[in-house]
């Protein structure tokens, strides 16, 4: 069976997402420059619905461990605990982990320091 975008509705609590319809259902959600390359009426394969729901899970978790670590510093022990238990796959985990540590938001020995 397609997989039709039947619709794209922007959040009412949250502007900066969009609602995304496939056969119109509700599927997913994503941000408005993800939803800015999609259309109404495109057919997405099962391969490409995949990857943008991987990529929505990788940007929430992304965005609730800065939100996270905007409260005090955190070590990767504890953000990895706190993406986990938020419901995010090992792999999203990981690879979030792996980006803040990359652009520098997460470091365990300045972490250490502070303590």
């Amino acid at each position: 069976m397609n997989n039709i975008i039947t619709a794209l509705k922007v959040q009412r609590n949250d502007k900066s997402r969009v609602n995304v319809f496939v056969n119109g259902q509700r599927t997913f959600a994503v941000s408005l420059d993800v939803a800015a390359a999609l259309r109404k009426g495109e057919a997405l394969d099962g391969s490409r619905l995949k990857k943008l729901k991987r990529e929505d899970e990788r940007n929430r978790a992304y965005h609730a461990a800065i939100r996270f670590l905007g409260f005090r510093a955190r070590s990767k022990i504890e953000l990895e605990g706190y993406l986990t238990r938020k419901g995010y796959t090992p792999e999203t985990v990981t690879k979030t982990v792996d980006r803040l540590i990359h652009e520098k938001y997460l470091d365990d020995r300045a972490f250490a320091r502070l303590w």
